[in-house]
């Protein structure tokens, strides 16, 4: 079974909005995880530190870098896109970067303070001294991102998106539901009710005991919370039976899609439709099934 890697996508945003899209909708086309910056506001230490925490997440890093150099850090006056490469560098996560081709960079006026500076040009340097494409238009992105997917997908070292301490529930649970046809018969019909090999009783308390973040800045009840994954679930029911779709806005796609749909697929209560992920049969059938539990 083919793994899924997220892969976390660094860049400045205003002047490679296009550019941007276009990566996330090469790696949903080569099944994996977009994961990026729309989540955060930028110049924020605090924030910083929560990208981190999403680059040491992340299978892949990459980095696309336009004709901005970007906001700067006061305490290290580097450009908060510099560190997130230099923190995925230290961290020897696999990556790459796709950088602007030269002669759009001379021709994109409307950045040349910033792409003329010595701080762009030293980063810019550093950058194209490691594995980089380059690109002049957001079709190369897509190119450049399917293709340097393939190559390190050959790695035997990557894990995949899903997190150490649910992997190790899924094992648990995977070796408690192995039980042969005789003794699935004995069962009582609520026992017998599993999904992806997993009894919906276990099932619900793996989605309550999952704690993700809610960001600030969403248009929705717990932003700024932590919440359990199956609060989550219930909270964005009407969104899991049609999709997200980019017109939500990317920060309430990316969260949606990375924090709550992705992982609910883990255990087939999700599954993939045209650029969203939407509630599978199976999932339909768990929150009947958790209504009916409540009454």
């Amino acid at each position: 079974m083919k793994r899924k890697y997220q892969i976390f996508i660094s860049s400045t945003y205003k002047d490679l909005i296009r550019e941007r899209q276009a990566a996330v909708e090469a790696i949903l086309q080569a099944g994996h995880i977009p994961a990026g910056m729309e989540l955060f506001a930028a110049g924020d230490e605090t924030q910083l530190n929560v990208i981190k925490r999403w680059i040491n997440e992340s299978d892949i890093y990459v980095l696309i870098l336009g004709s901005r150099y970007g906001s700067i850090d006061t305490q290290t006056n580097k450009s908060y896109t510099e560190l997130e490469y230099d923190y995925a560098l230290k961290q020897k996560i696999p990556m790459f970067s796709i950088v602007i081709d030269e002669l759009k960079l001379k021709r994109n006026s409307k950045y040349k303070i910033e792409s003329e500076s010595l701080e762009y040009l030293d980063f810019r340097s550093k950058v194209t001294s490691n594995v980089c494409r380059f690109f002049k238009d957001y079709k190369d992105i897509k190119i450049s991102i399917l293709e340097s997917i393939m190559e390190i997908e050959k790695r035997k070292d990557l894990k995949g998106w899903v997190s150490g301490n649910l992997l190790d529930e899924l094992k648990i649970l995977e070796i408690k539901s192995d039980l042969t046809e005789s003794i699935k018969n004995d069962l009582t019909d609520e026992t017998q009710n599993l999904f992806s090999g997993i009894p919906f009783k276990e099932l619900k308390s793996i989605l309550e005991k999952e704690k993700i973040d809610v960001p600030e800045g969403l248009s929705l009840e717990d932003s700024g919370k932590s919440i359990s994954l199956l609060k989550a679930m219930l909270g964005l029911e009407a969104e899991l039976h049609s999709g997200v779709s980019f017109d939500h806005g990317l920060s309430n796609w990316f969260w949606y899609q990375n924090q709550v749909a992705m992982k609910l697929k883990t255990f087939g209560l999700t599954e993939n439709g045209m650029f969203v992920t939407k509630l599978s049969d199976s999932g339909k059938r768990f929150l009947l099934q958790l209504r009916r539990a409540s009454v």
